[in-house]
Order: C-alpha cells, then structure tokens, then sequence
C-alpha cells in the first residue's frame, strides 16, 4: 500500500570531498545534483495524488538544498490544498515542440562548442552536426503544426510514426525531361533520422516535457548491408569514352576528376578538394576530412600512374590552391556539385545504382586480385577499423580458394601440380605416417581414441 513520503538528498559525485563517507547524504555544503523522492496522499482517500520518481531535481533548474526544500514544500500545499497538478509541472507540460526544440538546439550547440576544430568554435550553428539535427527538428516543428498538435504532451507513437513516413529523399533533374523527380529516403537516411529523433525526444521525456516517448514503439530500421559493387572493366571503359559527349566544354577536367577518384579510392570529398602543393612525381596527399572528428587534418597517400600525376599538371586549376575547388564554397557545395556532376555521367552511360563511393570497392577489389592484404587494403581505403574492411572484402575469391587447395594438397601429401586427388595421393607418405602413429599406440603415447582422430585426418577423401 502506497505512502506519503518526503525524501530529498544529494548524491555526491567521484570528485566531491564528501563521496565515500559514512552517511554522504546528510552532506550538503557541496554542488552535487539533488534528489527527491516524493509521494502525496490523499488524507480522505489514501489515493495517489502526485509521485516525483527518484530522479534529479537539477532539471527543474533547482541546485541549492533550500530551493529544493522549498520546492516540495509547494508540492505538498498545492496538492493538499486541492490544486491538483503543480504550475512548475503545469508549465513544462505546455510547453510547445517549437520551444522544445529551440531549448534542446541551444544546448546542442554548447555541447558541440568544445568537440570542434578551432575555426568553427565561435559559431556551433555552422557546423553539420547541428545543421542535421535543425533540419529534422525544423520538419517536425513544421509537422505538429499543420497537424494543429504543437504542443510536447501531444506528441504519440501514431504521430512519429506518421512523421516517419514523411520523411522524402533528394530531389533529382531527369536528364531527358529536365524534371525534378522525388527519391524514396534511403534506408541509411531514415535510421540515421530516427536516431536523431529518438535523442530529441528522450531528452523532453528527461526534461519533464512529456509523461512517456512516442518513439517507443516506432520499429527500428535496419539498413541492408551493402555490398561491395566494383566497375567492371567494361563499365569503366565505357565511362571514359563517354566524357567528351556528355560533357563538351569540360572534358579534361571531368576526366581527370574521374581518372583521380579511379585510381586513388579516395571518398569524393578528398578528391573534389585534391591540393595543389600536395602532388608530387609518385602521388598525390589527399585530405579524409570523414575520420578527423575534430582532430588535426588527416592526409592519406595515394600513389598515381604517371599519366594521372600528368593529367593533373597540365589540367587548369580551379584556384590557387585546389584543382576541382575554388575554395570560396563550402565543402557541402562542391562535395554536391561533383556528384550531381557524376550521377549524370552515370545516368547517360547507363550504369546505374552506382555512385562514386563504388571507384572505392574497385580499388579494393584490385588489391585483392592482386594478392594485397586486408591490412593494405584497409590503409588504402582509410578505413578507421578493420571490420569495416572484412565486411567488404573477406570474400573467398579464386586466390584464396588457390591457396585452400595448396593447404590441402600438402595434409594429403600431394604435389602441387596434381589435379586429380585419387590419382595423386603420395601411398608411400601415407603409410609411413601410419606406421608411425600404429608405433606411437602401442608404446601408449595414443590412446586408441586419438588414434582414430589422426587416422580420419590422414587418409585422403574416399
């Protein structure tokens, strides 16, 4: 049976003097967050009034042990008094999703401040971290408001995930028509979409803005793992003689854009933003902005063909600095720019579902013909883990079925030029080997059991 209760106390944190004592709540002279667990009766009926859950009072705003005090204070006037709901708790429960928003994009923007390089520090709102959550959040805002639902209370499950399915892709030129068509959100978009959401939403249910979070029972999206999809020889010969007639006026420079990303690997963002100072006789040092996180600028070294190292000298360079960018832009503008300018050729050639990132699985997949180890593909693809490397390329090729079948030939003691396995079975190396296991039995280093095991892994394939 349920009872008043009235508890209030700090729990102390690793580094306060007080954590660790005998007693730590009766500690108060210290910041540390403040709990309460509070219960209210009704005196008549003994019927729940009002349950604060043990949970920090920091996010009413409350950090003095007073304030706290005074604040379950009024708890227990307004309920017993007949007021049934308290105005602190009033209040955040009216509060709109666009006032919701705006508080938790403030907050975004502070936690970010520190995480960043230092030029985008002054101003967190340019940065795209913060640009994708103002994007969905702004779609939601805009949601709830055509559905005349604004405020937090209001949102449900149904809501989300009528919200969900609201969710479009990019918007793409026909080459043939000249219109915009609607892609479908890919997979990878809406689970990347849903994540933010949950996170918004989480943080009202933590903030006292809601009573339960809508995105409970909104079914988690699983993005098919793709595949790794290599040019084809065909392909790629294809693509290059069709540069002049799809793009008359800059053939060169789509050219060499295209001969870079082929031989490089690298994603479309280091090539777009290739640097002149970088480019040697061998190679080029292109920039992976993908894996700096914040950190020092990540160059990887990628070695060229001679014609490639060529193309790029005699090409006409964008600025002084870039070959594909006048650096004016952002890096999301040219990053845009190159790829619309690929799907096109893409498009015209007819090679479709293929992107740039597939020049990427081409090279990887070279590599691999080529007898390259997973961990040269992965320094190639600069790739942060290794797992992201064997997904893609730990297939069982015809190299590695070539080096099974040496493997195997010598258990069986087969030479290595002998194809057929009954014709080519050494006899004589086989009965010695058991010769020596029958000795190995009867001195009883073998029990009988192990006998029998290393027999089976002896005698070839019936």
């Amino acid at each position: 049976m349920p009872r008043t209760e009235r508890q209030i106390y700090l729990r102390h944190l690793k580094t306060c003097k007080s954590h660790g004592k005998k007693n730590p709540r009766t500690f108060k002279g210290c910041d540390c967050p403040i709990y309460a667990r509070v219960t209210i009766l009704d005196p008549d009926t003994d019927e729940v009034l009002f349950h604060w859950k043990e949970g920090s009072l920091r996010k009413l705003g409350i950090r003095k042990f007073e304030d706290a005090d005074k604040l379950v204070d009024k708890w227990f006037f307004q309920y017993l008094s007949g007021n049934r709901q308290p105005q602190a708790e009033e209040d955040r429960l009216n509060k709109t999703v666009a006032e919701a928003v705006d508080g938790y994009l403030e907050r975004l923007a502070v936690r970010l401040k520190p995480k960043l390089r230092p030029e985008h520090r002054d101003d967190p709102r340019n940065h795209n971290t913060y640009k994708k959550y103002k994007t969905l959040l702004g779609k939601l805002v805009t949601f709830v408001g055509k559905r005349e639902l604004p405020l937090c209370k209001q949102m449900n499950g149904d809501l989300m995930f009528a919200f969900q399915e609201s969710w479009k892709g990019r918007e793409l030129r026909n080459p043939k028509t000249g219109d915009k068509v609607q892609q479908p959100k890919s997979d990878f978009g809406k689970d990347r979409d849903q994540i933010l959401l949950r996170q918004f939403t989480a943080r009202c249910l933590k903030d006292g803005l809601i009573l339960t979070d809508p995105c409970d029972n909104l079914d988690s999206i699983t993005p098919n793992e793709s595949e790794a999809r290599p040019f084809t020889a065909d392909e790629v010969r294809r693509l290059f003689d069709s540069i002049p007639e799809v793009f008359p006026k800059s053939a060169d420079r789509i050219r060499t854009f295209l001969a870079l990303q082929r031989y490089s690997g690298a994603r479309i963002s280091a090539v777009a933003t290739a640097e002149i100072d970088k480019l040697d006789d061998n190679g080029i040092w292109l920039r992976e902005r993908k894996n700096e996180k914040g950190g020092p600028p990540n160059y990887v070294w990628c070695l060229l063909p001679p014609l490639v190292v060529s193309m790029l000298r005699n090409l006409k360079s964008s600025s002084t600095e870039y070959w594909f960018w006048t650096g004016k832009s952002t890096l999301k503008t040219v990053v845009t720019h190159w790829t619309d300018e690929m799907l096109k050729l893409y498009r015209t050639v007819g090679v479709e579902g293929k992107r740039g990132h597939e020049w990427r699985d081409t090279l990887g997949a070279d590599l691999q013909g080529a007898g390259a180890e997973l961990e040269h593909i992965q320094a190639a693809l600069n790739h942060k883990r290794k797992a992201t490397t064997e997904k893609s390329y730990l297939g069982w090729n015809k190299r590695r079925f070539s080096e099974l079948d040496e493997y195997k030939r010598k258990m069986w003691g087969m030479t290595s030029n002998e194809e057929d396995v009954k014709g080519s079975i050494n006899k004589e190396h086989i009965v010695e080997r058991l010769r020596e296991l029958e000795r190995m039995l009867k001195e009883g280093t073998l029990s009988k059991k192990e006998f029998q095991s290393l027999k089976r892994h002896i005698m070839p394939p019936s």
